[in-house]
């Protein structure tokens, strides 16, 4: 493939929110460094991380948007990165490295409703591993898979009584069709610390609605107008109906 050397060395995202940062794509998808990946989400976390805030990346694949979470947090802030393939983690590391961040911390662990550990469902792509859990969308879709790995899980429930870290302001969370089975494990967190929830959704609408219903919070679809919006696959963001937040887009 043409692509395969700027795949596979450190380079300087050419555009966008994060034009200039370091990256190795380690192979992955080549908007992360023409910087026009996900421009929707990239958007939003500008306008809603503030410095000196907790975020945390869950799903952080090679750490594009754990970069931007760095940089809009600053140094008096944090980022919690949850990646449980080994290599993502691994150019996570790297890139977290690579632009000298010390406010980064990388939790190798899939978000989940239980602790303990789970089957990853591996494909070729390295953004669209998922867990092979009941419930989780992606797990009998037909399509190419490169076999499965044992990975740890962890709930944020458990994550912040641990007191291993404060409260996040906002959870990103893409975790390709098991975003239903990780809030689930972060219950008493959202309803407790009622953080921003940005979160793209993988054909589990139905399921997402009612459990962002069930935490009394509102949510709406930010990349309706996009061009590239893709109806099963929208990014969300949802916030407390008691938070006077304007957001423009449609019901999920």
């Amino acid at each position: 493939m043409l692509t395969h050397p700027i795949r596979h060395r450190d380079m300087r995202v050419l555009s966008g929110r994060m034009r200039g940062a370091r990256i190795n794509l380690a192979g992955s998808y080549l908007g992360f460094l023409t910087g026009d990946a996900e421009p929707e989400v990239q958007r939003a976390l500008q306008d809603l991380v503030e410095p000196g805030q907790v975020v945390y990346d869950v799903g952080a694949n090679i750490g594009f948007f754990t970069l931007l979470l760095a940089s809009l947090v600053g140094p008096d802030g944090n980022v919690f990165a949850f990646e449980p393939m080994p290599d993502n983690a691994v150019a996570l590391r790297h890139n977290i490295a690579l632009n000298g961040l010390d406010n980064v911390t990388v939790v190798e662990k899939a978000v989940s409703s239980e602790a303990g550990t789970a089957q990853l469902l591996l494909s070729p792509h390295s953004a669209f591993h998922s867990l092979d859990l009941e419930g989780a969308s992606k797990r009998d879709v037909p399509g190419p898979k490169s076999g499965e790995i044992s990975v740890e899980t962890i709930t944020l429930d458990e994550f912040v009584a641990a007191d291993r870290a404060r409260a996040p302001d906002l959870i990103k969370l893409d975790v390709e069709g098991a975003e239903v089975i990780a809030l689930e494990g972060m219950r008493r967190v959202l309803e407790s610390a009622q953080p921003l929830l940005l979160c793209e959704l993988h054909g589990t609408h139905d399921r997402y609605r009612d459990f962002v219903d069930s935490i009394q919070y509102e949510a709406r679809i930010i990349d309706a107008e996009s061009p590239r919006h893709d109806p099963v696959n929208p990014h969300t963001l949802a916030w407390p109906r008691e938070r006077d937040l304007q957001v423009p887009g449609a019901p999920v």
